[in-house]
């Protein structure tokens, strides 16, 4: 495998460790796939890191999906890129300065999601995901596990067919997950065109014990030399009503000019 494949496996790798450690309930994971939260959490005044629309949209701004009405856009300049996410979920920006005000606010407004939920998101950082969201309604956690997304976005040195990292990636879930099947698909975005990997891992749980099984679905775009992972994660009982949700955030991702 060339330097570039080995490249992507590792990325492909990064967002499926950081997305499929389980946590059990009430016990935020050490990392992003599951978060618990309380059936029933604090209402969060507002999104932390939401940023005014731009005077002028984007070229892909222009062609977003039309988006149901309540949903939040967040919009981080710095890593080149903006999603919107439904008005029950919130968000922490992974990337800006005030990381610690950020996540203590959100603490604040929810305090159920534990003690250690800084110290989890402040790992999410170091391991270089870029953004982090997760779903603070009623329905959001289910089994043990709230719903969540992450975004990894890495330059690669070099533009890369999508045949290819589909095959790299395939191969790393199957290989580091022990995973047998992996659904995937193409899709066309208002941001490009890109592969959508569905699979089910089963993941030993925050602090040891039991295994829990969890459901990811991955789009990943390659966009001139950047490569974007958006990480899904939810129960696999509540996969089938999240079908909508996620392809509808999905549709919602711009890469900025």
């Amino acid at each position: 495998m060339n330097r570039q494949l080995q490249r992507l496996t590792i990325i492909g790798g990064t967002a499926i460790t950081l997305a499929a450690c389980g946590g059990a309930a009430n016990t935020p994971a050490a990392t992003t796939a599951a978060l618990a939260a309380t059936s029933a959490p604090a209402a969060t005044s507002a999104p932390t890191t939401v940023a005014a629309p731009t005077a002028a949209p984007t070229a892909a701004s222009a062609v977003q999906a039309e988006l149901p009405e309540g949903w939040q856009r967040f919009e981080q300049t710095a890593d080149g890129f903006a999603i919107s996410l439904p008005p029950e979920w919130e968000n922490i920006n992974l990337t800006e300065g005030q990381i610690e005000e950020a996540i203590a606010e959100v603490v604040e407004q929810n305090p159920d999601l534990g003690a250690g939920f800084p110290g989890q998101i402040e790992q999410l950082a170091a391991a270089g995901i870029k953004f982090y969201g997760f779903d603070l309604s009623e329905g959001g956690m289910s089994d043990g596990l709230t719903t969540n997304i992450n975004i990894i976005k890495q330059d690669v040195g070099m533009e890369v067919p999508l045949d290819a990292i589909e095959q790299a990636n395939i191969e790393q879930i199957k290989t580091s997950m022990n995973v047998t099947e992996v659904d995937s698909e193409r899709v066309t975005l208002p941001a490009g065109e890109a592969i959508v990997l569905r699979y089910q891992p089963e993941m030993q749980v925050a602090g040891g014990g039991d295994m829990t099984q969890l459901s990811l679905t991955q789009y990943i775009l390659g966009v001139g030399q950047d490569l974007y992972v958006l990480t899904l994660t939810s129960a696999p009982g509540s996969q089938d009503s999240y079908t909508e949700t996620f392809d509808q955030i999905a549709q919602s991702f711009e890469v900025l000019e």
